[in-house]
């Protein structure tokens, strides 16, 4: 009798627990020094940001100008992104509410990885690219949670500062996700860069940018230890996170919605990179000099993006849940020692 209470005991403890935290479910978010707490979160809505391809204008130019041959890996480059949560969805695309952001608190990120140019045409003025994902190097992902003092947003756009300050929720390395396809191309034409609500800031007065367009496939935030800490456990309460992605990446030039930021960090190599002096008079900008080949005006180009963060995870069972679990499994043994 003792035996079949103790069976029992441990079927319930089994069916109970084990597929709650075998099956994928939206993820709880807890902003924990407010005591906001949000349910069902399938999207992390990222405002529009800023996206810096360091060397990537003159990647460009090295693969026109090499043929493709790309010697000592000339055509490779690092992507920069820095941006802020605008607001959370669940399944159906509907909003959650996130009482305190932007006054109370602030949610922000920085990324990097690597890409490589693989085809790169250049005719009339107008620029078409095509890239790759390249694994190695400069690579992560890092979330920040930030209380705000005043109620004033700490991350600036413009300034390109304040994207990563406060507790480190989330921190993750970057990969394709299925077949990565990227593409940006350029018109020619040569407009003021831009800003927010497409104005120029005075910051920026007198400089100019190609026009363009392009799109990246979506990128998974492998976590490397975003919930090894305090503060991503609390971020995250009781939920493993299965998959995180960057998605629906587009990129625009001029800019429109947001301010050109003036710098980015590089915080996994403690750089900084003063923007200006990366993209030159023209952003994106290059000439055909006769005998010198296609002359690229900076190194760099930068752009405005509005990614998407799909978000999916694994319930993990309650402290509490666990005890039982840990008795049922106890009870268990004893009963079989018993039995023998």
């Amino acid at each position: 009798m003792t035996v079949s209470k103790v069976k029992l005991l441990s079927a319930a403890v089994a069916v109970g627990l084990l597929p709650a935290a075998a099956q994928a479910a939206p993820v709880n978010v807890n902003f924990y020094n407010d005591g906001v707490s949000a349910t069902g979160v399938a999207q992390f809505d990222w405002a529009p940001s800023n996206v810096m391809a360091q060397g990537g204008n003159q990647a460009f130019a090295n693969w026109v100008n090499s043929g493709g041959a790309c010697p000592a890996n000339s055509c490779d480059f690092t992507v920069y992104a820095q941006g802020r949560l605008r607001g959370l969805a669940n399944s159906a695309n509907g909003a959650i509410a996130t009482p305190g952001l932007d006054s109370a608190y602030e949610v922000t990120f920085v990324t990097a990885f690597q890409e490589r140019i693989t085809t790169a045409v250049s005719a009339g003025g107008a620029n078409v690219a095509l890239l790759s994902f390249l694994p190695g190097g400069t690579n992560y992902f890092k979330m920040y949670y930030d209380t705000l003092g005043g109620g004033t947003v700490q991350s600036n756009d413009l300034a390109g500062t304040g994207f990563h300050d406060g507790d480190k929720v989330f921190d993750g390395t970057v990969g394709p996700q299925g077949g990565f396809i990227s593409s940006f191309s350029t018109t020619g034409l040569v407009a003021p860069i831009g800003g927010a609500n497409a104005t120029t800031p005075p910051a920026w007065a007198g400089q100019t940018s190609v026009t363009g367009a392009g799109a990246s496939s979506a990128l998974n935030l492998a976590v490397t230890g975003g919930q090894t800490t305090p503060e991503g456990d609390a971020f995250f309460p009781n939920f493993l996170i299965t998959s995180f992605l960057l998605d629906n990446i587009s990129q625009n030039l001029p800019f429109t919605t947001v301010d050109p930021a003036l710098q980015f960090d590089d915080v996994m190599n403690n750089v900084v990179y003063a923007t200006p002096a990366q993209i030159g008079p023209v952003n994106g900008g290059s000439s055909f000099i006769p005998g010198v080949g296609l002359v690229a005006s900076g190194p760099s180009i930068i752009f405005q993006t509005d990614p998407n963060g799909p978000i999916d995870g694994r319930s993990l069972p309650e402290p509490g849940s666990l005890l039982l679990l840990g008795m049922g499994l106890a009870a268990l043994r004893a009963g079989k020692s018993r039995k023998a």
